[in-house]
């Protein structure tokens, strides 16, 4: 999960926000900051309390949530920006950094006809959901944790086909089309989706084990309709949440039409838990779940 945190030298005053993992510790960070300025080699770490925090810890063992404030005790020479102001840390993957958890995400996406329908900001639906996988994927790529993460794509209608195999989230090409009706357009039958992405997910958590990293999936499915077999969806997923290491987080996706009620209930109980459903209405929306649904649990 990625934490706002800011940063405070308390010997220059200078103020710094900063986008990092909870998994990661100060140390795994330490040499970033010290290029961009931030801080130099001598420094201790400490809440505003006085609390010292200790640089090999990750940021969730420290206790850290959002909007935390960590104080810089520097007593050499600070570094500075040599343009002046204010300049925010380029937090970045490190490429030579061992990964920290290891998880795949899979999409599981309705390309029924009615996904042909408008969004609220008039826009079709598929396009709403080209859109949204895209900055998704983008945005990750961008993030500290990306060497961590792996995608695949699923799409179905009344059968179910692999868009995007398992795949490590910085060899994917960001002009992939995620059109879900590309190849479909026909009915509902959101079991087919499940079914695809259960083997996905056994396949992973089966292959490449690396030593203590943690594995997990989340199966991220979205549809705007009735299901033609709700009771064969719902065994399925009942199948796929005895794995602990596999969550389903569901949306339904809304438009301009009339809302479906039998069908939001649906993905509500296809969810792994009451907190991994979300209705959603438009790119944002979807960005939004898309992104909350992979950072939870992490």
């Amino acid at each position: 999960m990625e934490l706002q945190l800011t940063f405070k030298n308390t010997i220059t005053g200078r103020i710094e926000d900063a986008e990092v993992n909870s998994k990661d510790s100060l140390n795994s960070i330490l040499e970033t900051m010290i290029n961009e300025g931030l801080v130099s080699k001598g420094n201790i770490f400490k809440l505003p309390d006085g609390t010292v925090l200790d640089k090999n810890t990750t940021f969730d063992r420290l206790g850290l949530n959002s909007g935390s404030i960590i104080e810089i005790l520097n007593n050499e020479k600070e570094v500075t920006n040599s343009q002046g102001g204010k300049k925010r840390p380029k937090l970045k993957s490190n490429p030579k950094a061992p990964k920290t958890f290891d998880q795949l995400g899979v999409f599981v996406l309705d390309g029924s006809y009615s996904m042909n329908d408008l969004t609220t900001e008039n826009i079709a639906k598929k396009d709403a959901v080209n859109k949204a996988i895209r900055q998704l994927l983008s945005k990750f790529k961008d993030s500290r944790s990306a060497k961590n993460f792996s995608f695949a794509v699923v799409l179905f209608d009344d059968k179910a086909t692999l868009k995007l195999d398992t795949t490590a989230l910085l060899n994917i090409d960001s002009k992939l089309d995620f059109d879900p009706t590309k190849g479909h357009n026909s009915n509902t039958k959101v079991y087919t989706g499940l079914a695809k992405a259960k083997t996905l997910a056994e396949k992973f958590l089966e292959e490449n084990e690396q030593g203590n990293i943690p594995k997990s999936v989340v199966i991220v499915l979205l549809s705007d309709g009735e299901c033609h077999n709700p009771e064969t969806t719902i065994s399925t997923a009942v199948e796929i949440k005895k794995s602990e290491r596999i969550r389903i987080c569901t949306t339904f996706f809304s438009g301009l039409e009339k809302t479906n009620a039998e069908a939001e209930i649906l993905m509500r109980n296809i969810a792994s838990d009451g907190k991994s459903f979300e209705k959603t209405y438009d790119v944002n929306t979807l960005r939004a779940f898309f992104e909350n649904s992979l950072s939870k649990g992490l």
